[in-house]
């Protein structure tokens, strides 16, 4: 953890569903209004972010420069900021995107951030939505900036390219500890990596039943492109 203030984000149970439900609005008026070095806990439940989503409410445009995350739901815009699960098993705190028009869910340009405890589900990086930097992967999160990413879930996460969950860029990306892919995609061309790419280092992680189509012989074949994995 940082130096600086602890922001709890709350959720509530529904009786009809019998689930916990994230109050997202907490969610980004806390990511808006975060210092550097603040500390954002998710209690238990599930943050669909459907409605930012089909709204393309979004904190980072999807016309930002190709040299940024864009066309994220989500953002962390100050440097030394934790973004974490409150009871630290990812399967209890879930950001997801149940109706996606094409729109990944966090983006990062500041260094030494760290993301905990999470799982994360329905993000897609496209052309239209995220403009250049759809090609640089990171349905899930695409990072520019150096963020360690620990015991977290990604699965159900797609991008054009360079990694259908989480994508790094031009060597200055994260470090990808301790978590779990499934079910991601990687879908068009070059023969970038099915569920993560892009400069990243990723360490005893496990990855089961992620797609890729791409071509042999270009930037890399398989579920990972670009990247360094250790006890994987």
């Amino acid at each position: 953890s940082f130096a600086g203030t602890l922001r709890p984000v709350s959720s509530t149970f529904d009786d009809a569903t019998q689930t916990w439900i994230g109050n997202v609005t907490e969610l980004t008026n806390a990511l808006w209004t975060a210092a550097e070095g603040d500390e954002i806990v998710l209690a238990r439940g599930n943050y669909d972010l459907k409605d930012l989503a089909v709204n393309g409410v979004l904190m980072r445009a999807a016309d930002s420069t190709s040299y940024s995350p864009a066309g994220a739901i989500l953002d962390i815009r100050q440097n030394k900021m934790t973004l974490r699960g409150e009871t630290g098993d990812p399967r209890d705190v879930v950001i997801s995107v149940s109706e996606n028009p094409g729109y990944r869910i966090l983006g990062t340009t500041k260094s030494t951030v760290s993301i905990r405890d999470l799982t994360m589900t329905g993000g897609k990086s496209t052309a239209s939505n995220c403009g250049a930097w759809n090609y640089r992967g990171g349905g899930a999160i695409g990072m520019q900036g150096s963020p360690v990413v620990s015991n977290c879930v990604f699965y159900g996460n797609s991008s054009p390219r360079h990694g259908g969950a989480v994508s790094g860029l031009n060597g200055r990306s994260g470090k990808v500890i301790d978590c779990v892919f499934y079910g991601n995609n990687g879908t068009l061309g070059d023969g970038d990596g099915g569920l993560a790419g892009g400069y990243s280092t990723f360490v005893n992680c496990v990855f089961t039943n992620n797609v890729t189509s791409a071509a042999e012989g270009s930037y890399g074949v398989g579920v990972v492109c670009l990247s360094v994995l250790t006890n994987c």
